[in-house]
């Protein structure tokens, strides 16, 4: 760096300390050594000497530090703030208290924590005149009485209360006093607190001071269950009714809020003949300012008295909720949503169509969007109560509209909980729920569009965990033709937890594929995008995808597609994939079988000890940490005897793997089982004369035409997929094109159905391939075409996103599959040319066992 650099350097660092207040003094003066513990660090900054940026810090740490140093932190620290603490500044002393609070509440405290804080709470308490410091000390010294020692309460904190009580005592010295009885009454008896305190706690009951009397209503609760239900009826409960009629709002409140708290407590006869006639005042009242306390806690109101109310009591409750529904105020409204699922669990299920329904749906459609986010945030637990059936007769609108709602914050509230909402419109029957799912994924399509467009990763990965649903409720052709592809584009550009998120729904998708063709080519693109691609990013999410895959499939599925190309990134030339592939090694080992899999086994345990012994020191660590898990796995074999120790294992382990791999095949219908056998062969054969490689272009998509598409969809899903496509196009995704969906799908019927012919696909997904043969099955041709190298890109990735508008989304009636050789149509996107789309992808494919076995 020469004089001129330097000498801007120096400049700026200048400027930066005049900007920041701070003399080249002052910066020297807080620094120090990097190589202090915490603890070191926090006796320094908790003298009366540091900054107050310093002690600020320093007590943010303290439950971390009392965590994970114990007494030592007390040994360490106490002697200094015991001396100290009370000439910090009033901001630091708040924030002790809060902080000594935290610690006490910490799992690991020491257990005589509480003995060691009392006498420094106490002179703080004794000497402190500033609110905001008091009230937070006070807090403190209610955390530490029922840790203390029953002689220290009695003698010590009881004493100090009754003092603190006297008529001749300030406000915030009976305040005190209030507090300390509310703590001290559980670890007293009955006779005890009638005989000690019990009259003293009525008197502050009647206090002329409005604090005090709140601060009363908040102990009122404890003190009841201490002394019992007889002396609650006669002494407790009377002067609660004197505060449920103060001329104070603030104690009127806080005595309701009280009566609330003690329901539970209360029995059945003092509900219905003396709380329930206030209750009945209370919602019948037109006190402005009472809207917000009773809005605020109406849901709990009723459920804790709904076992008790006549149908008329019931009727009154749900007419004062919707009036407050209706008012004016925003904030009243916002918490009336927040109180609707407690209001519908205490009527019941059965009476919300005749009573909450209109209701809800105003809700829904409230102009307030913190109303909406209210209403978003708490879908999932109508949709419980409701039940499914409910739930997809009356939800479903509402559903829907917060989907897709203007507001960002009422999607985001939603999509968090869309994992908890998606079953819940699993009708029993068949053909209503998929017509149903099939309506609702366009909207999910479009939730996602707005989710990636503002970059919300978390939303996302939340919504991918929701798509992984999907494969209960809809087909798989739909999750094919849609789905699938939006995982191959977020597993390429978005960022790494949406990747992961992808993987793993991709994983899902595949293993649950039922099209014995979809399933061979999606597998094959994984492997060469992503298992062979040319980005470690892309091989880094191969791994979670192997992860992810091996954690549902059959070992036999996962061999049979991934097992070469996952050793194989064990040698990865980059040192971060390397480390993140070590994970795999346990899981590897535990799918290979002997002695069927002896070579790849071998494979394993050599690449094992060279990762153990990598010239990158993470690597090495990374394999160390797997080495343990690694040696305590046995190897399956083949006909393993009874008395071997780990037999009960490895047959749980089989009966496991071979009911996935049973579930597999069954998902197949008989043409497709058909299908994969013949396909099976084919591989079988071209592996055995190794004169032929196989051969895909880079840029293969999962996807054959359009009339192989056609013949691989059952014609009693086609009417499905028509409604799901109309749908579509009244969201208006053709005109945004995002999807890319063209109209070319063939009926079934006819040779049509059997000839392979050209047609356009999903936009979203890479190439796709269009085979040349002759009036075959589907599958069969397109394994044929493969082998011998018949295939034409139809559009390359590169032209994601940028296909023209006009292309429609719904499906026509009949689309005749143009020839092979003929022209491409009009509307489709015209080839970008790219130097990866045609470089091909090399590999070998491991002989399909479920052959041999079908066939003997």
């Amino acid at each position: 760096m020469g004089l001129v650099e330097v000498g801007i350097f120096e400049d700026l660092k200048e400027e930066h300390r005049k900007d920041s207040g701070l003399t080249r003094e002052d910066i020297e003066s807080l620094t120090v050594d990097e190589n202090l513990t915490d603890l070191q660090r926090a006796q320094l900054f908790l003298s009366t000497s540091a900054h107050q940026l310093q002690q600020s810090c320093a007590f943010e740490r303290l439950p971390n530090i009392f965590n994970d140093y114990g007494v030592a932190a007390y040994d360490a620290l106490f002697p200094t703030l015991s001396s100290s603490i009370e000439h910090f500044t009033p901001h630091i002393q708040v924030l002790a208290g809060k902080s000594f609070a935290m610690v006490m509440e910490t799992p690991n405290a020491p257990k005589d924590l509480a003995t060691w804080l009392l006498p420094v709470t106490l002179r703080m308490i004794n000497s402190i005149q500033i609110h905001e410091i008091l009230q937070a000390w006070i807090e403190l010294l209610c955390l530490l009485v029922p840790k203390l020692s029953l002689r220290v309460v009695k003698e010590d904190l009881l004493q100090l209360a009754l003092v603190r009580g006297k008529v001749e005592e300030s406000v915030s010295s009976r305040v005190i006093c209030s507090r300390l009885l509310g703590a001290i009454s559980p670890m007293l008896e009955p006779q005890e607190i009638e005989q000690l305190f019990l009259n003293k706690a009525m008197a502050l009951c009647q206090d002329t001071d409005a604090e005090v009397r709140i601060s009363m209503c908040n102990q009122i609760n404890a003190i009841s269950h201490a002394v019992g239900i007889e002396t609650t009826k006669k002494t407790v409960l009377p002067e609660l009714y004197e505060l449920l009629k103060d001329e104070e709002v603030a104690v009127h409140c806080a005595a309701l809020a009280c009566l609330i708290d003690m329901l539970d407590f209360l029995p059945s006869d003092v509900k219905r003949l003396k709380i329930l006639p206030i209750l009945r005042l209370v919602c019948n009242q037109d006190d402005a300012k009472m809207l917000l306390p009773l809005s605020r806690i109406f849901g709990e109101l009723m459920l804790k008295m709904a076992p008790d109310l006549s149908e008329e009591d019931v009727q009154l409750f749900v007419d004062s909720y919707k009036s407050l529904c209706r008012h004016s105020s925003e904030e009243v409204r916002q918490l009336c949503a927040q109180n609707l699922p407690a209001v519908l669990k205490s009527i019941g299920p059965r009476k919300y169509a005749m009573t909450l329904h209109l209701t809800y749906q105003q809700l829904v459609q409230d102009p307030s969007p913190r109303t909406r986010c209210s209403i978003s945030a708490s879908f999932h637990e109508v949709t419980k109560i409701l039940g499914k059936e409910r739930t997809a007769t009356y939800l479903k609108e509402a559903f829907l509209f917060l989907l897709t709602d203007n507001s960002r914050e009422v999607q985001q509230k939603l999509i968090a909980t869309l994992q908890l909402i998606l079953g819940q419109f699993a009708v029993s029957n068949e053909e209503q729920r998929i017509f149903l799912y099939t309506s609702i994924l366009p909207h999910l399509l479009q939730a996602e569009k707005d989710v990636a467009s503002f970059n919300l990763w978390r939303l996302q990965t939340s919504i991918f965990e929701t798509f992984s649903q999907l494969i209960d409720y809809i087909s798989s052709d739909l999750i094919f033709e849609y789905l699938v592809p939006l995982c191959f584009y977020h597993m390429t550009e978005s960022v790494l937890p949406v990747r992961s998120a992808a993987a793993i729904t991709l994983a899902i998708f595949i293993r649950n594929n039922r099209r014995a063709m979809q399933r061979y080519e999606l597998c094959q693109r994984v492997v060469r995008e992503f298992g062979h691609g040319r980005s470690y990013t892309a091989r880094l999410v191969f791994i979670d995808f192997c992860e992810a895959f091996m954690s549902i499939s059959s070992s036999h599925m996962f061999k049979e597609h991934f097992l070469d190309a996952a050793i194989r990134i064990l040698q990865d030339e980059v040192v971060g994939v390397r480390m993140r592939a070590c994970a795999l090694l346990p899981l590897l080992k535990g799918i290979v079988k002997l002695p069927e899999d002896a070579a790849s086994l071998e494979r394993i345990n050599f690449l094992a000890t060279q990762r153990l012994n990598d010239n990158d020191k993470q690597v090495g660590a990374a394999a160390k940490a797997v080495s343990d898990t690694l040696k305590h796995i046995s190897v399956r074999c083949l006909g393993v005897e009874p008395g071997n120790e780990n037999y009960a294992v490895q047959m749980e382990i089989e009966a496991t793997d071979k009911q996935r791999e049973e579930d597999e095949w069954n998902m197949l219908c008989k043409e497709e089982q058909e299908e994969q056998r013949k396909l099976d062969e084919m591989i079988q054969k071209m592996k055995l004369d190794g004169n032929k490689k196989l051969t895909l272009t880079s840029g293969a998509s999962p996807a054959g035409g359009a009339a192989e598409r056609a013949s691989s969809v059952a014609p009693s899903k086609m009417p499905a997929l028509a409604r799901f496509k109309s749908t579509v196009a009244s969201l208006n995704l053709g005109s945004s094109n995002q999807w890319g969906v063209s109209s070319g799908i063939t009926k079934q019927g006819g040779s049509n159905a059997s000839t392979m012919a050209t047609g356009m696909m999903l936009s979203r997904s890479p190439p796709i391939m269009r085979a040349q043969g002759a009036p075959i099955s589907a599958g069969l041709a397109k394994a044929i075409s493969l082998q011998q190298g018949i295939v034409t890109p139809l559009a390359p990735s590169s032209v994601i996103r940028t296909i023209p508008a006009s292309i429609s989304m719904a499906a026509p009636a009949q689309v005749k599959a143009p020839a092979a050789s003929s022209a491409e149509p009009t509307n489709d996107p015209p080839p970008v040319s790219s130097g990866s789309n045609v470089a091909p992808s090399k590999g070998t494919l491991r002989p399909n066992l479920r052959t041999a076995r079908k066939s003997s």
